[in-house]
């Protein structure tokens, strides 16, 4: 069972570095996107933003 279980995370670690680009970098532009939404729309909803694009009321 030892065997298995150092093969597995050796072998386990190399895949997963191998698929790392896969799901590593379109997570990361995800979480970007969604970080700057949602600080866009902070801004946007704020007192300040509402007067930096003329939403007077």
């Amino acid at each position: 069972m030892r065997g298995a279980v150092q093969t597995y995370i050796f072998y386990g670690y190399k895949r997963i570095m191998q698929q790392a680009p896969y799901f590593a970098i379109p997570f990361a532009a995800g979480y970007g996107i969604y970080t700057w939404g949602k600080k866009t729309n902070a801004y946007n909803n704020s007192k300040a933003g509402h007067l930096a694009h003329g939403h007077d009321e």
